[in-house]
């Protein structure tokens, strides 16, 4: 694990070094300096300089400070060598800019995946079987993405040619990149990742603490990395961020009540990524008109509502068209959608959860991470002839994984390959929900992705066709995955 500030760059230059650097194979450091060394960016500063002013600043914080003025504080930092799982955690801060290393150019023969500090403990209930079966299992799926690549890079080859005025060089790294997204369903969630986060004090104070406070010691270490390298900069403003008693022992209270209410009978697994929408406003259309109208109007909101109840499904529909049609290809709807929510289970592979993750503007409540809820199969997997042996693969995992959770359950987690899907509630409002829908259905995304936003289009388009007649959408399917 490794942490450090990025000082020193202009905004455009710190820009254009993390998108390059997403897209490099080189940790950030070696990177900057390698673009520094071509003269396309200035020298890289990544240390933290030392300020004797701080015992001021605290002074004039104490006299004058106000919580929203520690948003003025912003601070970029590189977590380098950190797990997916933890990753996830730091991306799941909604107030925050992230960039991470994209998977996509990385080889994936030999992903590295650290046994988690829950298993290497020798004080542990049979830490040394259980540690011996981890690292006999992150062995196995290694072996097993080796074994695969070549064959699935072949049949991606005969799949998708090479396009008309595409290089050789350009459809090969295609095919490849095709071919790794698929091998990534074998990748533990402890695997190493790097991201870049821009937060300001405020934002980065709330991350510290939810980190402080989680299950994985991994996490907590995190927390007082980051701690240790925004210090010199933020010597006042992270002062309160740690262990948070509330969010621990709420936790621990409400796994209790769950059991107790709910039992350890589980439902049915869902037989296949997809999205369920499990709460719709009432009286959608009457809301959103209102909402619309409420702007230009000098009338109080019920008054409006109440004229808007009095119209005709046409003149509804109308008022909406025309607040809508004249959006261009980088219009966002305007801000009168956000007054209308759906809430949406979602069940979807770890990949495509990390992408579902970076749309901030939602709420989300995700359930625990097992293997209960099986794994996907894409149809690439199925034409190479590799099927029978991906889910040897795979069904071997499961029984590894749950032999190591039912004595401990949070260090498992690590092992879980991101081909096993999760259950997540997520709330979108309107805006947030047309923004999803017209990136994530374009056919050029991932396939879990763009299934989830058509079938959240498709369940919207049922429950209210005037609301979903104006959302753009690209409903053609390209094959669908199979589910164990």
């Amino acid at each position: 694990m490794r942490v450090q500030r990025i000082d020193g760059y202009a905004p455009e230059d710190l820009a254009a070094l993390l998108s390059s650097w997403a897209r490099s194979p080189d940790d950030l450091a070696a990177h900057a300096r390698a673009l520094h060394e071509r003269n396309l960016l200035p020298r890289p500063v990544l240390r933290d300089p030392p300020d004797g002013r701080a015992a001021g600043r605290a002074q004039l914080l104490e006299a004058y400070g106000h919580g929203s003025n520690a948003e003025h504080a912003v601070v970029h930092l590189a977590l380098e060598n950190i797990s997916l799982l933890a990753a996830r955690a730091v991306l799941d801060s909604r107030l925050g800019s992230f960039t991470e290393k994209s998977g996509r150019f990385r080889s994936l023969g030999d992903a590295d995946v650290p046994v988690p500090r829950e298993l290497a403990d020798p004080s542990s209930t049979g830490s040394h079987a259980v540690y011996a079966a981890f690292v006999e299992q992150v062995d196995r799926l290694a072996a097993a993405r080796r074994t695969f690549q070549r064959p699935l890079e072949q049949q991606i080859e005969r799949a998708h040619p090479r396009l008309a005025g595409e290089s050789e060089e350009d459809a090969r790294e295609r095919q490849k990149a095709a071919a790794r997204r698929l091998l990534r369903h074998l990748v533990p969630l402890g695997a190493l990742s790097s991201l870049c986060v821009t937060l300001n004090a405020r934002s980065l104070g709330g991350m510290l603490t939810k980190l402080a406070s989680a299950e994985e010691a991994e996490q907590r270490s995190l927390a007082d990395a980051i701690r240790a390298a925004v210090q010199p900069a933020l010597p006042s403003l992270i002062e309160f961020a740690g262990p948070s008693a509330y969010r621990i022992d709420t936790r621990q209270a409400l796994a209790s009540w769950t059991e107790e209410l709910l039992g350890a009978t589980r439902s049915p697994t869902a037989e296949s990524n997809g999205a369920v929408l499990v709460r719709t406003p009432d009286h959608v259309e009457e809301r959103l008109v209102a909402a619309i109208l409420y702007r230009h109007a000098d009338h109080g909101y019920r008054a409006v509502r109440t004229r808007v109840a009095g119209l005709d499904q046409d003149t509804r529909q109308a008022v909406v068209d025309d607040y809508l049609r004249r959006r261009g290809r980088h219009d966002e709807p305007l801000r009168e959608l956000e007054h209308v929510q759906y809430t949406f289970e979602v069940t979807l592979d770890g990949g495509a959860l990390r992408e579902v993750v970076r749309h901030r503007l939602t709420s989300r409540t995700a359930q625990p991470i097992t293997v209960r809820h099986g794994y996907l199969v894409e149809p690439e997997i199925v034409d190479a002839g590799l099927e029978e042996g991906w889910r040897a693969v795979l069904d071997d995992a499961t029984e590894t994984i749950e032999q190591i959770a039912a004595t401990h359950p949070v260090a498992a987690r690590a092992l879980v390959p991101l081909g096993f899907r999760q259950r997540v509630l997520i709330t979108w409002n309107l805006r947030g929900l047309h923004y999803f829908v017209q990136l994530r259905s374009r056919r050029n995304g991932n396939r879990s992705v763009r299934h989830i936003a058509q079938d959240v289009y498709r369940q919207v388009e049922r429950a209210h066709p005037l609301v979903a007649r104006s959302m753009r959408v690209d409903l053609d399917d390209e094959g669908s995955a199979q589910t164990r």
